[in-house]
């Protein structure tokens, strides 16, 4: 929701990108709900891509005692942060797509309502009714 309707939305173009010195202001002062919102749409996407991480990372470990090397061996600085943000960009890029695949299926329906009913009488005939 955050990338797809806030950001995308507004055009690409806030008015601290054309007047950079606006980000000094105070988070109070009128006019700059754009840094308000930049502290709570930060604080979501990092909970976006650490949540999914720490998770893995957790069934990893107790799985096995054999990955506990790894991630101990990491740079927790440079490493995590890319491993992070990179697996969270391939999974976010692999839902987008199904998303938009049943999307497009679903209007498919809605729009050629004869196919649909053939579609849903060879199920039937498969699998039964």
């Amino acid at each position: 929701d955050i990338l797809a309707n806030r950001f995308a939305s507004e055009g690409g173009i806030w008015p601290v990108d054309i007047f950079p010195a606006l980000k000094h202001l105070p988070l109070w002062f009128p006019g700059v709900s754009f840094k308000r919102n930049a502290v709570i749409w930060k604080a979501k996407m990092e909970e976006f891509v650490d949540r999914p991480y720490e998770f893995v990372k957790s069934e990893i470990s107790s799985s096995s005692d054999d990955h506990d090397s790894f991630f101990s061996s990491q740079d927790t600085t440079t490493d995590d942060h890319d491993i992070r943000w990179t697996t969270n960009s391939m999974y976010s890029a692999s839902i987008n797509m199904t998303i938009t695949t049943l999307s497009h299926f679903i209007l498919a329906m809605v729009q050629h309502p004869h196919v649909l009913r053939r579609t849903q009488a060879e199920l039937d005939d498969v699998l039964g009714s």
